[in-house]
């Protein structure tokens, strides 16, 4: 059985500490996307995903279509962000990487 990297003695903050559990950054990507970003009440996707296949493995349910698809507590966040802000932010990054660029030395020196 694999143990979780964080101890079970952290403070709960500590564990919260994944990107979908933070709204700023979660509400960002919505507004710097354009788009409605979901995050849903299981955090832990991978594992619940696993949970559903081993289920399938031993006929819990008799094919996809039987999986429980109800997913309640989504919250979703809706772009909020001005076009022009979201550009200018968009350039700034862009420009950012643009001078990250060729900075390192291919031969490792």
């Amino acid at each position: 059985m694999t143990s979780s990297p964080i101890p079970s003695s952290a403070p709960d903050a500590v564990k919260r500490m994944t990107a979908a559990a933070n709204d700023f950054l979660m509400q960002f990507q919505a507004d710097i996307l354009g788009i409605s970003v979901q995050r849903p009440s299981v955090s832990e996707t991978t594992a619940f995903g696993a949970a559903l296949l081993a289920g399938l493995g031993v006929n819990i349910w008799k094919n996809t279509t039987a999986l429980p698809v109800d997913r309640p507590g989504i919250q979703v966040f809706e772009p909020r962000m001005e076009a022009k802000v979201r550009d200018r932010l968009f350039l700034g990054w862009q420009k950012a990487v643009s001078k990250s660029k060729g900075w390192a030395d291919p031969n490792g020196g």
